[in-house]
């Protein structure tokens, strides 16, 4: 095909992993950060196994916003790092454009953890931490 888009017989895995995909984004936006990460895990497991590189990378982008909000930067900087490359080897750049902007989060987002009393929540627009 060329767009990025599995062919053939992975269309409905395809289909399925985007599906979970919305879901952990939803789950996501209602502050539901362990059900977010459960299907953005099963989301990136799925568009693993069809091979659909830039969901990979895009999924692990979500992952990496979660894990920089709740916890241990090495965590987000290695999903990020390996979302980057999955990108860059897929030539998504626009995927490599939110790479970029999940890193800058990242350290943004960390910093806010360890330099005030606010909770990190979740991104407000790409790569701005929301707090609480």
């Amino acid at each position: 095909m060329g767009d990025g888009q599995p062919e053939g017989d992975g269309l409905k895995p395809h289909a399925v992993g985007e599906q979970v995909h919305d879901l952990g984004i939803a789950e996501h936006g209602a502050g539901r950060s362990d059900r977010a990460r459960q299907r953005l895990e099963e989301s990136t497991q799925l568009r693993r196994e069809i091979g659909f590189g830039p969901g990979v990378a895009a999924n692990l982008i979500g992952l990496t916003n979660i894990a920089a909000a709740q916890g241990p930067r090495d965590e987000a900087l290695a999903m990020v790092e390996e979302a980057g490359a999955i990108a860059e080897a897929n030539a998504a750049h626009a995927i490599v454009r939110q790479v970029e902007q999940a890193r800058a989060f990242v350290w943004k987002a960390t910093r806010a953890c360890h330099g005030s009393n606010h909770t990190v929540i979740g991104i407000g627009g790409l790569g701005t931490p929301t707090t609480e």
